[in-house]
């Protein structure tokens, strides 16, 4: 619910078009979120500085929200 407001309050900004989460790959946690708000995975990209936390890979995940997929999907507003 956390994220869906965020994202709500994000795209009532002037000129923002697009939301991103970026996390690493290891983190599931994170992507399982932006999954369920409705996110869609678009890249995977090797960390410029790789690894810099314990448990981490260094691949960075990509999860893309537009303003127009958003509004598209009401009912993931209320999740």
């Amino acid at each position: 619910m956390a994220v869906a407001a965020l994202v709500s309050q994000g795209f009532q900004l002037a000129r923002i078009d697009r939301i991103e989460i970026h996390h690493d790959a290891a983190n599931s946690a994170s992507g399982a979120v932006a999954r369920r708000v409705g996110f869609t995975e678009v890249e995977r990209i090797q960390a410029a500085e790789g690894a810099v936390a314990p448990g981490e890979v260094g691949i960075d995940v990509i999860w893309r929200m537009t303003a127009e997929q958003w509004q598209a999907k009401p009912a993931q507003h209320a999740q």
